[in-house]
């Protein structure tokens, strides 16, 4: 079956025009076309006016239009394909187009050309939606259904691309609704994203909804759609509950803040309600005040819609008592066995919703999430038992103890905004439940009640996630102080603590004393996420950093903004980041590093530097983490078959090759490095054979006669060459046995490359080089070993006065040149290494002198660990 000629095939088909006449009605389709249009379909025909009389007509098509030209191509109809009302075709011959203002029948003697109309406007439909049951009913009059078939059958449908074809589709209906294009939508929206959140696109007043509401109406792709925090208009509203009437396939609908009212709240309502395809789960209405009328079409809602919710939020809803306590018996009565979170939070409840949360929570099996006020939960909430996991209370009010008696399955308590009593602290119930989260931000605790609570997490032992973020410590001159408060925390140790956020009150920052903090959260065994912004200990929080992120290997998340760090704190801290190979999160400290951009152009720009080998170094850790997982993944399923685990061993090779490449690094380096030493000593010692030599002959020459001389003189000379000839190989051996020893040296890391590094012996011994390189130089006795002492000992003896060897020249240009290259090396260390300030411009320098002296290829970005032993040294 051949494909028929759609906008899909980027072809035109001028069907039985001629070329003149084509162009006539190409001329008059694109001056009422939009830019960029072309015509795709031109076909010559009859329109019928009525059953007897018929004049000459055109038909062209474009992308999205459908014109009817008279003979002489002047315009008579246009249309948009989306104001379709029906077709209908009878007969092979003849085909009816409905569209609102205007309807026409088009005749050809052609059944393939009526065919083609058809398949046109279909091919239309097609290629913003690939669901076709909203529009498939236009297209029922096309008869019979076998030869409906086939005309669908022969149209090249276009591959559906990202989200579900998003882009296509609001491209589409932009046109139509003549809403300009916004282009950070079709770039976001163009791969495989489920959730279609709108709120970072809506911070503009002149974000118009309507266009993308409309394609979102057929669209099979997003589950979730977010517009939290995002003031919604009457006219928004309308074409959102005209949404919920259409979509298949939502299922989470977050409108947290859109400034909803009572009205707009029934309007949503009822568009679930009659849609009897769309099954909604999760519904997110918090902090908008709808008042006793929005919780009533919000009880409707539930008691009528077939749909088992499993997340409802209606924090903050504004209404009355009488209001919540019918969602409340509508929630026990249709939801009780599907809901698993509820949040009632700042909503006044009556007795007899009290009674029914009651039951709520005593009889679900399925609630494992409670948000309320402090205010309810203290107002006698009797359950019998519950599997509750989790109890989110906020508010004021300090939580009664004896309320907790039955939630003995609780595992994680969080206590937002309370002024938290000391009788809650010591009535013990925060180690009897056993906890594994507690979360207190934004409360209020005194220090005394903050120590005790650190035993009792201590005691209890199972702690996972402890949450202080902003938490309030108020002191006494008699009580507890703030140090008293960081030494409990780091005494109770938490041995199973995998997240701590220290977040600083504005008021009671620990900006003395809290370096030990430091070290026991990076000397922890379990800990994968730390954040201690707010506290302002400056440069001292980042040199700490810097030295304990190397050493660390759990911590994946670091967040340390607003502890005024400079631009010298963020150096010295990148240095030690360079060398961690774990966290692959930790937001820039923008509020610290605004301050210094803002000093200089030159500070900008070395702030702009480290920022970008920052996230280089965590994109590489982000890639690393990504194939470990997934050599798990492969050798946990090559177990669980039996197998041999072979692409754990394809996963390791690049692993392999990285370590191997630092590997010959590091030995190029240090042999380099040794033989730019050897080089100067043997030059040193070789002047200092050769002035002896000359000084002797000298000697010689004035105290032995001549003519005594000249019997003895050929002797010795024949000796000195047999003994050239006899030590010349030794010698040369000597000479080429010293590389394989490096290659020897150079081997011990990677047979060692699994095991810890070491790099505080890497630093000094590097720290070291410089120093012997230039002492060597400076100081008349040899400074080397006794083997590069006694090489050019060995070479001097055996050279003859006044007769140099063949190969001396290539070897006194090699120590030229290393000794031009050490005088680089030492001229940069000495130019730079008595200032502090300067320390990144020292290691530049001393970078650059190393590339120098090995080939600048074998120095990979973020993998040469002797690299970073120079950063580390320095620091």
């Amino acid at each position: 079956m051949t494909e028929r000629t759609t906008m899909a095939t980027h072809l035109t088909d001028t069907g039985d025009l001629t070329l003149s006449h084509f162009k006539d009605v190409e001329k008059t389709v694109l001056s009422h076309a939009e830019e960029g249009e072309r015509v795709h379909l031109a076909l010559e025909g009859q329109l019928a006016k009525d059953k007897k009389k018929t004049t000459p007509t055109v038909l062209g098509f474009t992308s999205c239009y459908t014109y009817v030209l008279s003979k002489k191509s002047k315009l008579l109809y246009q249309a948009h394909f989306l104001d379709l009302a029906s077709v209908t075709s009878a007969t092979p011959t003849e085909v009816t187009l409905v569209f609102p203002k205007f309807s026409c029948t088009f005749q050809h003697s052609f059944s393939d050309r009526v065919g083609d109309v058809i398949a046109v406007l279909y091919g239309m439909f097609r290629q913003i939606s690939p669901r076709s049951d909203w529009f498939l009913p236009k297209f029922e009059g096309v008869q019979p259904e076998a030869r409906r078939k086939e005309i669908f059958a022969s149209v090249a449908i276009p591959d559906v691309e990202g989200c579900g074809g998003f882009e296509a589709a609001y491209e589409v209906w932009c046109k139509y609704l003549r809403q300009p294009i916004d282009n950070r939508l079709c770039s976001v929206f163009s791969g495989d994203i489920a959730d279609c959140n709108l709120a970072p696109f809506a911070e503009s007043s002149k974000f118009n909804f309507e266009p993308v509401f409309s394609c979102l109406e057929h669209n099979a792709h997003f589950t979730s759609l977010t517009l939290n925090s995002t003031p919604l208009k009457k006219s928004a509203v309308k074409a959102l509950a005209t949404l919920l009437q259409c979509n298949h396939t939502l299922k989470q609908l977050h409108l947290v803040g859109c400034g909803l009212d009572a009205d707009a709240i029934a309007a949503l309502c009822e568009g679930i309600s009659e849609n009897k395809f769309l099954h909604l789960t999760h519904l997110d209405l918090g902090d908008n005040h709808i008042g006793d009328k929005g919780i009533a079409s919000l009880a409707s809602l539930l008691g009528k819609c077939p749909n088992k919710f499993d997340y409802l939020n209606f924090h903050d809803c504004g209404s009355g008592k009488h209001a919540v306590d019918s969602l409340l018996s509508a929630i026990v009565e249709h939801q009780l066995d599907s809901l698993s979170y509820l949040d009632l939070t700042d909503n006044k409840i009556g007795t007899k919703g009290i009674g029914d949360l009651g039951a709520l929570v005593g009889k679900s099996t399925t609630l494992s999430t409670l948000c309320l006020s402090t205010s309810v939960f203290n107002s006698d909430l009797a359950c019998s038992g519950t599997t509750l996991k989790e109890l989110r209370l906020m508010g004021s009010l300090s939580p009664k103890p004896t309320t907790f008696t039955t939630f003995s399955a609780l595992r994680m308590l969080s206590l937002t905004s309370c002024n938290i009593s000391s009788e809650f602290v010591s009535c013990g119930i925060l180690a009897k439940l056993r906890l594994t989260k507690l979360d207190l931000h934004d409360s209020v605790l005194d220090a005394d009640s903050f120590v005790q609570m650190c035993g009792l997490l201590e005691k209890a032992d199972l702690i996972t996630s402890l949450n202080l973020a902003r938490l309030e410590i108020k002191t006494s001159s008699k009580g507890k102080q703030l140090s008293d408060c960081v030494a409990a925390l780091v005494n109770a140790r938490l041995p199973h603590l995998l997240e701590l956020d220290l977040t600083a009150h504005p008021r009671t920052p620990i900006s003395k004393g809290f370096l030990p903090v430091l070290a026991f959260a990076f000397e922890h065994k379990t800990l994968t996420s730390l954040n201690i912004s707010g506290h302002g200990i400056g440069d001292a929080c980042a040199t700490a950093l810097a030295r304990m992120v190397q050493s660390n290997t759990t911590m994946r998340s670091l967040q340390w903004d607003e502890n005024g760090t400079t631009l010298n704190g963020l150096q010295l801290f990148n240095m030690g980041f360079q060398r961690n190979h774990t966290i692959v999160s930790m937001p820039s400290p923008i509020f610290d590093l605004a301050k210094e951009i803002g000093k200089s152009q030159s500070t900008a720009e070395e702030v702009q530097r480290i920022l970008a080998e920052i996230s280089a170094h965590l994109a590489l850790n982000v890639d690393q983490r990504h194939a470990d997982e997934l050599a798990l993944v492969h050798k946990y399923e090559a177990a669980k078959e039996g197998e041999k685990p072979q692409t754990t061993a394809a996963a390791e090779k690049p692993q392999a090759a990285t370590v191997a490449a630092t590997v010959e690094t590091e030995a190029k380096l240090q042999a380099a490095t040794v033989a730019v030493a050897a080089a100067v000593e043997n030059e040193k010692q070789a002047a200092v054979e050769k002035s002896k030599d000359a000084e002797k002959q000298k000697e010689a020459t004035y105290e032995t006669p001549p003519s005594a001389e000249q019997p003895n003189h050929d002797k010795p000379k024949e000796a000195g060459k047999q003994k050239t000839t006899e030590e010349m190989p030794q010698a040369t051996g000597t000479q080429a046995e010293k590389p394989q020893a490096t290659e020897t040296q150079a081997e011990k890391p990677q047979a060692t490359e699994t095991q810890a590094e070491k790099p505080k012996e890497a630093a000094e011994t590097l720290a070291e080089k410089p120093k012997e390189a230039e002492k060597q130089k400076t100081t008349e006795m040899p400074q080397a070993t006794e083997t590069q002492a006694e090489k050019p000992k060995e070479a001097d003896k055996l050279k003859e006065p006044g007769k140099p060897k063949e190969t001396e020249k290539p070897i006194e240009a090699e120590k030229h040149t290393a000794e031009k290259e050490h005088k680089r090396n030492v001229a940069s260390v000495k130019q730079y290494s008595g200032r502090e300030a300067s320390n990144h411009a020292l290691m530049h320098s001393l970078e650059a002198a190393l590339a120098r002296m090995c080939d600048s290829s074998y120095l990979p970005a973020h993998t040469n660990s002797f690299t970073r032993d120079v950063k580390t040294s320095l620091s």
